[in-house]
């Protein structure tokens, strides 16, 4: 309720009379205790705002750059009133944090935009909704269908490779480009109908399809038998946030052959969430061994092995130019701790840290954070992983596959 403004300041003997009149009773003076409490209050009081103050004035007094964003709020209210001309409000937006980035200097920091965003969040978490194919364009110009994901709504529905798209909820396909197309395949929610049209053996069957959620996978795995031996090769294309779970669950596959080996391939793997390699490196690893240094602004983090090693099979690693960022964590956590052998060519060189910041409209910003150093306190930068055994590839020749499965 608001309190009326008077001009004639309150005297001391009125104050004490309106108190009188809300406790209700006899009493003019504080009790011991009373007075002790409202002393405690007071002094707990003046420290928060002191404090409060003291770091606001220390933020004014080391900050002599402070950004004005009134200022900036008053050119652009100014500009979107009074320019003679047209622009984009969005291209307003995306060039005022370009602009910043660039003053950075970070040759990782970028702007996404909201266009770009769901492609992106899709292939760093590789989760989309959809049917579950991979689609390339055909001599005619129609989307065929190249891969049917295993238990995937497709693959339940009777879709198969080969199968050519020429209608999607009876929208003719012809000439359509192929982001346009799959956009109406994609486009919805979990559990939304799509009917598609395909052709197949010069027939055209329509088949309806439920949208799921779909699981790109990042590990896959294959058993080569060499001599008396079974090698099995885990490729990771990436890391996800599902990279660690697939792993363990393809080494409990593997392990039902018998193996005799591992060949990891991290080949073209240029890395995605960093938290997944230290999960797949601990697999190799015997407990509290140093994986990876991380360093940011505020602080210094050693991050180490959890739980006993799993995976005692003899190891090698293929790398090449490709290879970088969280796969170049485990490469080198192996080669440290464990003296696996590397096999390809030199890896990319990544050792830098990156945030993405989401912005209102879905567009992210991306910017670097902190470094990682290797188990040995060395950069990435300044010493790249070279291979034990470098290799050139001849015609479509896997040589550096044939070197490794050489060391077993």
């Amino acid at each position: 309720m608001e309190k009326k403004k008077t001009n004639r300041r309150p005297t001391r003997k009125r104050i004490v009379e309106e108190k009188k009149v809300e406790k209700n009773d006899d009493k003019t003076e504080f009790s011991l205790i009373e007075v002790i409490i409202i002393m405690i209050i007071c002094i707990v009081f003046g420290l928060l705002i002191g404090g409060y103050i003291a770091s606001q004035k220390k933020y004014d007094s080391n900050d002599e750059h402070k950004i004005d964003f009134n200022e900036i709020n008053g050119l652009y209210e100014d500009i979107k009133n009074n320019y003679y001309g047209e622009y984009a409000e969005t291209s307003f937006r995306d060039n005022t944090v370009n602009g910043m980035l660039s003053s950075l200097k970070d040759p990782y920091a970028r702007l996404i935009t909201s266009e770009e965003s769901e492609s992106y969040q899709e292939e760093l978490e590789s989760e989309f909704i959809g049917i579950g194919v991979t689609v390339v364009m055909n001599y005619d110009g129609f989307p065929m269908v190249n891969e049917v994901f295993k238990a995937s709504p497709a693959e339940k529905s009777g879709m198969k490779v080969n199968d050519v798209f020429v209608k999607v909820d009876d929208k003719d396909l012809t000439g359509m480009p192929m982001d346009e197309v799959i956009s109406l395949i994609k486009n919805g929610n979990r559990g939304d109908k799509v009917k598609i049209t395909v052709k197949r053996d010069d027939k055209e069957i329509d088949i309806t399809i439920s949208k799921d959620i779909i699981t790109t996978p990042t590990v896959s795995y294959s058993i080569i038998n060499k001599e008396e031996k079974k090698i099995a090769k885990i490729v990771i294309c990436n890391f996800s946030k599902n990279t660690f779970k697939e792993f363990k669950d393809v080494y409990e596959e593997i392990k039902k052959e018998k193996i005799d080996g591992i060949i990891l391939d991290l080949r073209g793997n240029g890395g995605g969430y960093l938290s997944s390699a230290p999960l797949v490196a601990s697999m190799f690893l015997d407990k509290d061994k140093v994986i990876y240094i991380e360093k940011s602004k505020d602080k210094e983090e050693k991050i180490y092995s959890k739980d006993e090693r799993v995976i005692k099979e003899k190891t090698v690693i293929l790398i090449d130019g490709g290879t970088a960022s969280a796969s170049e964590i485990l490469a080198s956590a192996l080669r440290i701790n464990n003296d696996v052998q590397l096999v390809g060519n030199t890896t990319y060189g990544k050792n830098t840290i990156q945030k993405i910041h989401k912005l209102k409209d879905g567009a992210l910003v991306k910017f670097t954070i902190g470094e990682w150093f290797n188990a040995n306190e060395k950069s990435i930068i300044d010493e790249p992983l070279h291979p034990d055994i470098e290799v050139t590839y001849k015609d479509g020749t896997d040589t550096a596959l044939i070197e490794a499965l050489n060391l077993f």
